[in-house]
């Protein structure tokens, strides 16, 4: 719980949006201040005639007035409301994004996320703040009423009491059955898929009926469609009907205690007034408290990817060379490596080989900070990169690949498109690129960010003999310390061998030069 409140704090209520809740604080203390003067110039214009004195058309111009300035209010906070809503949501799902970007997640969890709890996360978070000011409009619909009349304020209380209990008791069952409908109809939706799907092959058979599940999947949506209905109408017309019932009982009591003397026939209908507005908070206040529980799952959900403690990829290491002491990689219970002990040093470049499936990936992330190790001591160099044949190509252009939108100059990045033999136009749609264009996009990628350590891992299977040197080359210019993880030979000082759970580097004496 401290850990939400925390997140809460930092992503919803900071300084970005004191903008948004001025604004909302502006719009609101004006609603209340022109609901004020709109009951009491009603109260001073009813009371004005009744009593038979002059008609006072300042007065009524000012309740015109007042009356036309509320719904503007509330259009200028509910607006901004939405603004204010749906930027703290884009925020949001930009830091989810961020936070993706900084570890290994898994990508259908964080776009699931995105898709399904989003939305119900914002309202969780928006809740509170919601709840609050709901409160505070009842208590102010309250202050007015008692301002006009303590007695007919008091009288409204039970209505506002047994209003409370209806909604308290329907609203939850109405937000179970929504849910319960939505479920049903999926199951409908699949078997009208199924049918629709398979009609070829019921008419060709000559088959006459709809499926049996089709059926008890339509009896089963009409069934708990029958029982959402009953609570929403319940609550429209059982607690609605309180709400209607309240300022006419205000009415009728306020008249009775005119005629005792104890009010203003004014007093009574701005007193009416004010009562009949205690009863869209406290709905509102219900709505949001069921719908809560519903929203925070979510908004835990939500929480868990922004909680990102590990560094990002390519953060400052601890020093120039790269080390494995006693190192054992592991996937759950599965030993990959065990016992890696390696140093590599500015001026190493080296191949690493072996079959498919024993590690290497593993290795090469383990060297630049990806992957950490079940026991032992991996100490990464600063700015490391590691670089995949996997890796994503936007659909952008080429430049936009290289420099991903972080504003590097135009003279860095064709550079580095010339340092990776790109001789093709940087203006060109990425997705448009073969195999061995996307492998040198990746590269220049890479060697833009000018890495201490750089891990190739497979990034050269697409590219010619000579194109592949030329490329190495320059990697091998740029890069202190480079490693390339390769099934085509490479020509290197250093060659690592992958294989049986165990990492050995190659004596020098058993390196040729054509290795």
């Amino acid at each position: 719980m401290k850990k939400e409140l925390s997140i809460l704090i930092k992503y919803f209520y900071n300084r970005r949006y004191i903008k948004y809740l001025a604004i909302l604080f502006i719009a609101w203390t004006g609603i209340f201040i022109c609901t004020f003067f709109q009951l009491s110039f009603l109260n001073e214009l009813v009371d004005g005639v009744v009593s038979g004195s002059t008609f006072s058309l300042f007065t009524a111009v000012g309740l015109v007035l007042a009356s036309l300035l509320i719904p503007l209010l509330n259009f200028i906070g509910e607006y901004n409301n939405e603004l204010f809503k749906r930027r703290v949501e884009i925020d949001l799902m930009a830091e989810i994004l961020r936070s993706s970007t900084r570890r290994e997640v898994d990508k259908s969890e964080v776009l699931a996320r995105i898709s399904g709890d989003l939305m119900n996360a914002m309202g969780a978070a928006y809740t509170p703040f919601y709840v609050a000011f709901q409160l505070m409009r009842f208590s102010v619909y309250f202050v007015l009423a008692w301002y006009f009349s303590p007695t007919l304020a008091v009288a409204a209380l039970p209505f506002v009491a047994v209003y409370l209990a209806v909604v308290w008791r329907l609203g939850p069952k109405i937000f179970k059955y929504s849910a319960l409908e939505r479920e049903r109809y999926s199951e409908v939706y699949k078997w009208v898929r199924e049918t629709v799907d398979g009609s070829h092959s019921l008419r060709r058979l000559g088959a006459r009926r709809l499926p049996a599940p089709l059926l008890a999947a339509f009896n089963g949506w009409l069934a708990v469609t029958k029982r959402q209905i009953l609570y929403l109408k319940g609550v429209e017309f059982g607690a609605h009907s309180i709400a209607y019932a309240a300022p006419q009982f205000t009415i009728a009591y306020g008249l009775y205690l005119a005629t005792q003397g104890a009010a203003t026939v004014g007093a009574v209908l701005a007193a009416s007034r004010a009562v009949s507005l205690l009863f869209e908070p406290v709905a509102i206040i219900i709505s949001e408290v069921a719908s809560y529980m519903q929203f925070r799952v979510s908004y835990r959900r939500v929480v868990e990817l922004l909680d990102h403690g590990e560094a990002a990829p390519g953060a400052d290491g601890g020093g120039e060379a790269a080390v494995a002491k006693a190192a054992v990689f592991a996937y759950g219970d599965k030993v990959v490596l065990s016992g890696v002990d390696l140093v590599l040093r500015p001026g190493d470049f080296v191949w690493v080989r072996g079959p498919s499936g024993v590690g290497k990936t593993t290795l090469g992330k383990a060297l630049a900070g990806l992957v950490k190790p079940a026991s032992g001591v991996v100490e990464v160099p600063r700015r490391a990169l590691y670089v995949s044949n996997d890796d994503y190509i936007f659909d952008a252009s080429v430049y936009e690949n290289i420099d991903l939108w972080e504003g590097y100059s135009r003279e860095e990045v064709e550079e580095a498109a010339r340092l990776a033999a790109i001789d093709f136009s940087l203006d060109k749609n990425a997705k448009e690129l073969s195999e061995g264009q996307r492998q040198r996009v990746l590269i220049a990628r890479a060697l833009l960010r000018r890495p201490h350590l750089l891990v190739l891992d497979e990034v050269i299977s697409g590219l010619d003999q000579q194109t592949a040197e030329r490329v190495l080359a320059s990697v091998r210019g740029r890069a202190p310390i480079c490693v390339v993880i390769s099934h085509r030979p490479v020509k290197a000082e250093k060659i690592v061998e992958v294989g049986e759970g165990r990492v050995k580097p190659v004596p020098a004496q058993h390196i040729s030069t054509n290795s």
